[in-house]
């Protein structure tokens, strides 16, 4: 609605370079009509609607409750802040064993590392190594991207998982977040 248009208009205005009447137009004709691409902070989290992606075990998989990697206090720190964030977002949820919740057969350690574009906070990452060895694998590889460029020329459409929210725009099954559960030194 307009209430939308006016909070993308507030977001992006200084963005758009140009004269007053050149920065009306283009937001006219190229953000406004297409208010389902953009991201305000504060909007819920993308996600893929009306699919749940499933992962399978090998037939005699043998569940692997890692403990929590040492990390020194400065990356506990920031592991916790990417905690927080993930939970505040939708993106993870905190097992309580208190309230019912099971303990999980499979946990992963998670640790964080330092990347150029994530600045100070680095990057969160799961080492799934032994989750991963336990799935059966797809019968097909994936295809590489020149393959992929290839297949996508000419196509009047292209839809793409947006690389700032990577896979959590996709909804898992339930026994697919019973191989995913990470643990920290929080539990």
């Amino acid at each position: 609605g307009e209430e939308y248009a006016k909070a993308m208009k507030d977001v992006c205005w200084k963005m758009i370079g140009g004269t007053e009447k050149e920065k009306q137009k283009f937001f006219d004709e190229a953000i406004k009509p297409y208010p389902d691409v953009y991201w305000i902070d504060g909007c819920d989290a993308p996600r893929v609607r009306d699919h749940k992606i499933g992962f399978h075990l090998k037939e005699n998989a043998v569940p692997k409750a890692r403990q929590p990697i040492p990390l020194s206090a400065y990356d506990r720190q920031r592991l916790e802040l990417h905690l927080e964030e993930n939970v505040i977002l939708g993106k993870l949820r905190k097992l309580d064993p208190t309230k019912g919740d099971p303990l999980p057969e499979w946990t992963t350690p998670v640790f964080i590392v330092d990347q150029d574009a994530k600045g100070v906070m680095g990057r969160m990452v799961c080492a799934d190594g032994l989750v991963n060895d336990a799935m059966e694998l797809p019968s097909f590889p994936s295809a590489g991207p020149k393959a992929a460029f290839d297949r996508a020329a000419g196509c009047g459409h292209l839809s793409l998982v947006d690389a700032l929210w990577g896979y959590t725009q996709f909804e898992i099954t339930d026994a697919t977040k019973e191989l995913l559960c990470i643990t920290t030194h929080l539990g």
